[in-house]
């Protein structure tokens, strides 16, 4: 990619990647800063329902990271020179600069997806894939669908207890 020396690596955050092909789950400890505001955000949107039991998995797989990483500078740089970002007369205002307004524009930061624990390991493995969907959740058709909320997500018909009684919980963040 022009320009960004070590943008296909591993986020700064991640702990070490052992081997690069292997996805790998870590168990974020309840003081860290990245688990607060995980939990922050989730239970931010929960309205008045009450859930007692969360943790926080952070899935790093780099793969998936770099394809979405490529992505979204596809769709940022398609931003930039639909609205004139390449003229001339913007010349002044740094490829740094539009990329970060891009990103502005299009990311979400919390966006929430509940599903069943038979999907949990295909996700941890592939990501979100509409071929996954079918049981729960389909009312608008197969497809993978995120909430703003967490609210919507949780719901026991979006969010499938497993046989321990526990939800499965995903986000997607940027």
């Amino acid at each position: 990619v022009r320009g960004d020396s070590g943008v296909l690596q591993a986020p700064s955050h991640w702990d070490p990647v052992k081997d690069p092909p292997v996805v790998q789950l870590h168990r974020l400890k309840q003081g860290d800063p990245e688990c607060k505001a995980v939990l922050d955000a989730f239970r931010s949107t929960l309205a008045n329902r009450k859930i007692t039991k969360l943790a926080v998995d952070r899935i790093q797989n780099l793969a998936m990271w770099q394809s979405y990483i490529l992505k979204r500078r596809t769709i940022c740089e398609r931003n930039n020179t639909f609205f004139g970002m390449d003229d001339k007369k913007n010349a002044s205002k740094t490829s740094s600069e539009q990329m970060h307004r891009a990103m502005q524009r299009f990311e979400r930061c919390w966006l929430w997806h509940g599903t069943n624990a038979n999907v949990k390991d295909k996700i941890i493995q592939q990501g979100f894939n509409r071929s996954f969907c079918g049981k729960n959740g389909t009312g608008y058709g197969k497809d993978v669908y995120f909430a703003r909320d967490a609210l919507y997500s949780s719901n026991p018909t979006n969010a499938v207890p497993d046989p321990s009684n526990e939800y499965m919980q995903y986000k997607f963040t940027c």
